[in-house]
């Protein structure tokens, strides 16, 4: 049913939003993004979060960088 499509994808966006937004306690959204297997819709917008994240914490993550496998304090 395109009710229920449409519903998703302003969903996703939602979610989208509070990953990026700052307010939010990002880390916990991610775990519940993550619980809920959903987290293959914003593996970009967390992987940018998560990087953000540590470089305001003094690692050292490259911009364009999506995976914080490679970084170093």
């Amino acid at each position: 049913d395109l009710r229920y499509v449409d519903r998703g994808r302003r969903l996703q966006e939602e979610v989208r939003s509070m990953i990026k937004d700052e307010n939010v306690e990002i880390l916990e959204l991610i775990e519940i993004v993550k619980r809920l297997g959903l987290n293959y819709h914003f593996e970009e917008e967390i992987g940018e979060a998560i990087n953000r994240l540590l470089r305001e914490y003094g690692y050292d993550v490259s911009e364009g960088a999506y995976t914080c496998h490679s970084f170093t304090k």
